[in-house]
């Protein structure tokens, strides 16, 4: 899925199917289970790699660890045991395989496909799924879901991550609880069916005051297109406005929490 073969012999991109391929990254890194994935792909109508209405979860999860979709490939996973009957076996140690880099284009970015081995083994080594609530609920949803009641962060690698779902956002002392359990990074996934550039525009509202007043970094994502980071210094630093799109981005001390100032650190909190 993905490629067929072109006129030199080499891999050529399936733009169509290519999007799909994005999606699944884009939803796994979002948080989303190959479980999850599979039955979201199936209520799109998007079929299949054998172009069946039904996604298995294994396919999902191969699509995602395939190296070839970062434009990489790894010669003799299969050899031939017979060459009269062409029969063929996976390759278990018996015959040398070869790692070729960059052999054909790529549809994933390299980051991006290293971020989800990454994310696959730190869902492995916690056992399990960490939930994380939304914590204000809009008038519409109070009539349907409960409200979280605890707002936590979490440490991955060297930052302390908080999470704020779509009207968390808009709440100022959800920012200043986060920071105060030393919160650098914020990570804040919407479900807003706007255009991606009126989302945007509502983002740099809000979102870059945010940061700046707190020093610290938003990661901001629209799961109908769009996403934007802003650094502690209050900078748009990059974004993409496009439908699945994708960010690499790589978070440094130095140039995104440099502010001369951390105006945080002044708040009196006996006085409020």
């Amino acid at each position: 899925m993905g490629y067929v073969k072109g006129e030199n012999g080499l891999p050529q991109i399936v733009e169509e199917e290519a999007t799909t391929i994005r999606l699944i990254y884009k939803l796994f890194l979002e948080g989303h289970t190959p479980s999850s994935i599979a039955k979201q792909l199936m209520a799109l109508n998007i079929l299949s790699p054998t172009k069946r209405q039904k996604w298995p979860v294994s396919t999902v999860i191969s699509i995602l660890k395939n190296e070839k979709y970062k434009g990489d490939a790894i010669l003799q996973k299969r050899y031939t045991t017979d060459f009269l009957t062409k029969k063929t076996k996976t390759n278990e140690g018996e015959v040398p395989q070869y790692y070729v880099e960059n052999s054909h284009p790529a549809i994933i970015p390299p980051e991006t496909f290293g971020l989800v081995q990454e994310e696959f083994a730190r869902r492995k080594s916690k056992g399990g799924y960490t939930a994380y609530c939304k914590v204000h609920l809009g008038k519409n949803e109070r009539k349907i879901f409960s409200a979280g009641n605890k707002i936590d962060v979490f440490k991955f690698k060297e930052y302390t991550f908080g999470i704020q779902i779509c009207l968390d956002t808009h709440i100022m002392d959800m920012s200043i609880m986060q920071k105060e359990q030393g919160a650098e990074i914020i990570i804040a996934p919407f479900k807003t069916p706007y255009d991606s550039q009126k989302r945007a525009k509502n983002w740099s509202k809000y979102m870059l005051a945010r940061a700046y007043e707190c020093n610290f970094c938003m990661i901001c994502s629209n799961y109908y297109g769009g996403i934007q980071i802003v650094n502690g210094n209050g900078i748009c630093v990059k974004e993409n406005l496009k439908n699945n799109s994708f960010l690499v981005y790589t978070v440094s001390q130095e140039n995104d929490f440099n502010k001369k100032i951390d105006y945080f650190s002044y708040r009196k909190p006996e006085l409020y």
